[in-house]
């Protein structure tokens, strides 16, 4: 009896059955009421950009709950201190901001964002820009329990690593059981940003996006693939520089830096603002197609830290729960037991691991630059 491999199995069996197989319809959004929106940021740059979008744009109606701060691109209370520039330079200094983890649960923070956003995250207007940060609570997992007690329903946004949200899961298990969205920017389907297969905030704490993963959250993920496409060129940075208004004057030199590395060093044409991708997605969803996906994320070290495996059919989801092994076993079974229900076999195979996430692999990105280049310009 000849026996068939594992993958071809798969393979046909997925060709057959799987649900993926038509092309992912873009969300919709119909918000009858402001959407209650909390930032989690490490501000760098683009974070910073992504915030002043936010807070510019009147396309659609949006009640910032507050911003925490997260060690990533720059040291947390870096990020603090620009989250508090950017409010400031929009007028909305109400906002309430919290400092949260200082380095991610179990490894040493990365210092390689300097490379790309300065010493201080914002290419030297957050130290141009001091505040006193003494006030601020450093209780990030507290800040968001009493917020989403009084907010059920918000949408929770991160553009840095998970450290934040996977703490306060770890504290408080039901805190963030009433959200009604959790858009991640990060991780990757095919190639990374941080090693040749990571995206970088996953990279940089991929134990916190483990527990993230796991938690049963509804769960949107922005992905490499998706947003490396959405770019501003030098003559969009003139523009914010001449006609933007206080928050794209504000980002206007930072961005000019951040352009430059990218351009310089990293051999691009135009500078990636994916934290700007995971925002307008947030208040946009129509502008991204989403795919619902099995994600696991690698936590060994060195070159495959944090990779991102994205399963979206089911060919690719099956390796992800079982083995070669029982796969044989089942095929042996196939074609030695008659009437063996093979297709109920897997089917019941795949019914061990749910998806845990949507995951958005491509975005309109010409509308979106120009959502933001209309929010930041007078």
């Amino acid at each position: 009896m000849k026996r068939v491999s594992m993958l071809l199995l798969i393979v046909v069996v997925g060709l057959l059955f799987s649900p993926q197989a038509a092309p992912a319809q873009a969300a919709k959004s119909s918000h009858t009421q402001p959407l209650s929106i909390l930032v989690d940021t490490d501000t760098g740059v683009d974070d910073a950009l992504a915030i002043g979008y936010l807070l510019s744009q009147r396309r659609q109606s949006v009640e910032v709950l507050g911003i925490s701060a997260v060690a990533g691109n720059t040291d947390v209370d870096n990020a603090a201190n620009n989250v508090l520039t950017v409010l400031d330079a929009a007028g909305a200094t109400t906002i309430p901001v919290a400092i949260g983890a200082s380095q991610p649960l179990s490894r040493t923070l990365s210092h390689t964002g300097k490379l790309i956003h300065g010493p201080d995250g914002l290419w030297f207007a957050g130290m141009s820009h001091p505040h006193d940060l003494s006030g601020l609570s450093r209780d990030v997992p507290t800040f968001y329990r009493d917020m989403l007690a009084e907010n059920p329903g918000a949408t929770i946004v991160t553009l840095g690593p998970l450290t934040n949200i996977a703490q306060t899961i770890q504290r408080y298990p039901t805190a963030l059981s009433n959200v009604s969205r959790i858009v991640i920017l990060g991780g990757a389907k095919a190639g990374g940003n941080q090693t040749p297969v990571s995206e970088y905030n996953m990279w940089q704490d991929p134990e916190a996006a483990s527990i993230v993963l796991a938690s049963g959250l509804p769960i949107e993920i922005v992905t490499m693939d998706a947003f490396t496409t959405l770019t501003i060129n030098n003559d969009d940075i003139n523009e914010l520089r001449t006609d933007g208004n206080a928050v794209g004057q504000l980002l206007a030199d930072p961005l000019t830096a951040y352009a430059q590395v990218q351009t310089g060093l990293g051999g691009l044409s135009a500078a990636g603002v994916p934290d700007v991708a995971a925002m307008i997605d947030a208040l946009e969803p129509g502008l991204a197609e989403r795919q619902s996906a099995l994600v696991d994320i690698v936590a060994e070290p060195r070159i495959v830290q944090g990779q991102t495996i994205i399963g979206l059919s089911l060919s690719e989801k099956i390796p992800m729960i079982t083995d070669d092994t029982e796969m044989s076993d089942l095929v042996d079974r196939f074609y030695s037991e008659p009437g063996f229900d093979l297709f109920a076999a897997i089917g019941a195979i795949l019914v061990r691991r749910a998806d845990n996430a949507q995951v958005v692999l491509n975005i309109n990105e010409r509308r979106m630059h120009s959502r933001l280049m209309q929010a930041l310009t007078n």
